[in-house]
């Protein structure tokens, strides 16, 4: 009795959840080419990866009994329909890239945004605080030189004449720092999304250092490609072998547990000979 692992039909559910996952991917990309038809590809795409694969396993089963025209176009067919799901997968894998991409992208944007009037302030506060120490050097110069009742008069006139420079540099300073405070609570939103979009891409960044020494965002952008085009090529060719792989025949063994050369026809249940 054959004592093997039902490997069969392991291969065979392997192939149909691969190849699940693979018409997911490739239909959605293929959906987002031709939005415009967008329930008409989700139904074209299932029936074609059924027809796929049924055609690859039909195949296979009946190779010597199929003319060699018919063969052909199946294997055409199944060729052309495998291109059709690497790039559906391509573009779907590249989309999320690309929206993942686009969100770092405004959020770093945002982020320059935020910095450049947050440095504009503290260029306000800067040079109004600039501004307050001239005035107290020409405050403490007069009120220093003051020998006698008339300087002494003389140094609070300018004190009096800078009132109004202070106090329109003092409000400077203060709206300077309320605007950087409500900008710093503004910014942290974008901050947060350029830090995990920066948390979630680091395992490519590596990649891209690995390949190409650096990890600047061409390099990265080709490290992606790379791993997208890896996974086109083994996504769906994968799930197609793996359900032919299912449909080719168990070995035989004898009573002894040998295994039978598939040419073999039982003589009377313990005995084979060679099929004539």
């Amino acid at each position: 009795m054959n004592k093997l692992l039902p490997m069969g039909k392991l291969a065979v559910l392997s192939g149909l959840g691969i190849s699940i996952v693979s018409a997911w991917y490739s239909i959605s990309g293929l959906a987002v080419l031709f939005a415009g038809a967008f329930w008409a590809v989700i139904v074209m795409g299932i029936m074609l990866e059924i027809g796929k694969l049924v055609a690859a396993s039909w195949v296979y089963r009946n190779w010597k009994l199929v003319p060699i025209l018919l063969k052909g176009y199946f294997v055409t067919a199944i060729v052309v329909l495998m291109i059709i799901s690497a790039i559906g997968i391509f573009g779907f894998l590249s989309k999320a890239h690309l929206s993942q991409q686009t969100e770092s992208t405004l959020a770093s944007s945002e982020l320059a945004t935020f910095d450049i009037q947050i440095s504009q302030h503290q260029q306000t506060i800067k040079i109004s605080q600039a501004a307050l120490d001239r005035l107290d050097k020409i405050s403490n110069s007069y009120a220093n030189a003051a020998s006698d009742v008339k300087s002494l008069d003389k140094a609070n006139a300018v004190q009096m004449m800078q009132g109004k420079e202070r106090k329109k540099a003092l409000a400077a300073i203060a709206e300077s720092q309320k605007e950087i405070q409500r900008l710093t609570i503004a910014r942290m939103p974008s901050a947060t999304i350029a830090t995990n979009v920066a948390a979630e891409i680091g395992p490519i960044k590596y990649v891209a250092e690995l390949l190409y020494g650096e990890s600047g965002q061409e390099t990265l952008d080709k490290s992606v490609r790379m791993l997208i085009l890896a996974i086109v090529f083994v996504f769906d060719p994968l799930a197609v072998l793996l359900i032919v792989a299912g449909n080719t025949p168990r070995p035989t063994r004898d009573s002894k547990g040998r295994f039978l050369p598939s040419s073999a026809v039982w003589t009377d249940g313990k005995h084979w000979k060679p099929k004539a």
